[in-house]
């Protein structure tokens, strides 16, 4: 991969190639010049091959062994070589031509950490999601959506990248959370929009294991004490209440069951941010701020050592 260019689209995928083709399409008539880079999940499909024909420009990592996305965002992060990464699902795609020249420039201003990327859930709703409320100013927001967002790319892997015991749901929140007591923000996003299609090819019981799992690490790991037990038990009904509305109550229950068993032999470690960058964080989540109403109230922005996450899994890689 060029070194030399701004950013690397980073898109992991998973037996969905007719939606990663039309993805790839719009990725390839980006005026900004960026790298392209396809990680491909143990698919069964051919998608390296269709990848590698198609689309010859893009370099193709692919995975003998299954990862799950957030091992495969990580090493995406690490395997990519520009300072910026922007990341969108193989089901999505980049409305016009300047999504990502208009994403990197929303970095200017050195507190920014990371910029959610203005995206539609078209099949769900017509409403624009990671909007900043007035064009030109900055706007802090608490996370951003997987789907569509990007990253500076050192400062990403000095934070550790995702913290990959979370396996998959929550590993935005998780890294926003360390973002924001490093002293960086995530940024709403003034760019054209990404449309995100949500393909039918989903495993809805992982998905809600690890949603029930994970909304209960999330406060554990992250948040002080007394608001951590009280989101954790909030967070214990509000799944199982979610679960039992959507016919879906075997994998939520295990779910609860996997996290307070993790919880309480104390598996995974507490890291919790103080308690000023905490109220922070919950008036973020309330509704964006602009950057100078909050700047007083930010953490000193901590000089991160470039780290790295190492990609796991045996896995062959065309970067031509």
């Amino acid at each position: 991969m060029d070194a030399s260019k701004r950013a690397t689209i980073v898109v992991t995928t998973r037996n969905r190639v007719d939606d990663l083709l039309v993805m790839l399409a719009s990725a390839a008539r980006q005026s900004e010049p960026a790298n392209i880079l396809v990680l491909d999940d143990a698919s069964s499909d051919g998608t390296s091959e269709v990848v590698k024909s198609k689309f010859p420009q893009a370099c193709v990592r692919t995975f003998a062994e299954r990862q799950g996305l957030i091992r495969l965002r990580n090493a995406g992060a690490k395997i990519a070589n520009t300072p910026f990464i922007v990341s969108i699902d193989d089901d999505a795609i980049f409305t016009t031509p300047y999504v990502v020249e208009q994403t990197i420039e929303c970095f200017d201003e050195p507190r920014v950490g990371a910029v959610a990327i203005p995206f539609v859930d078209v099949k769900v709703s017509t409403v624009p999601k990671q909007v900043a409320p007035r064009p030109g100013g900055v706007y802090a927001t608490n996370t951003f959506i997987g789907t569509a967002h990007a990253l500076r790319r050192q400062l990403f892997l000095g934070l550790g990248g995702y913290r990959e015991f979370f396996e998959h749901q929550h590993e935005e929140p998780d890294f926003c959370a360390r973002l924001l007591a490093a002293g960086y923000i995530v940024r709403l996003g003034n760019s054209d929009l990404i449309n995100h299609f949500a393909s039918p090819k989903r495993e809805w019981s992982r998905q809600y294991f690890y949603s029930a799992r994970n909304n209960l690490l999330l406060p554990w790991c992250n948040y002080p004490m007394p608001a951590a037990a009280g989101r954790i038990l909030r967070a214990t009904l509000g799944n199982l209440l979610f679960g039992i509305r959507n016919g879906l109550v075997a994998p939520t229950l295990k779910g609860l069951a996997c996290g307070w068993s993790e919880l309480l032999s104390q598996r995974f470690p507490r890291e919790p941010i103080d308690r000023d960058c905490y109220r922070l964080l919950l008036r973020l989540r309330m509704g964006a701020a602009s950057l100078e109403e909050i700047r007083p109230l930010l953490p000193p922005m901590r000089e991160i050592a470039p780290g790295g996450v190492t990609p796991g899994g045996s896995s062959n890689v065309d970067c031509r």
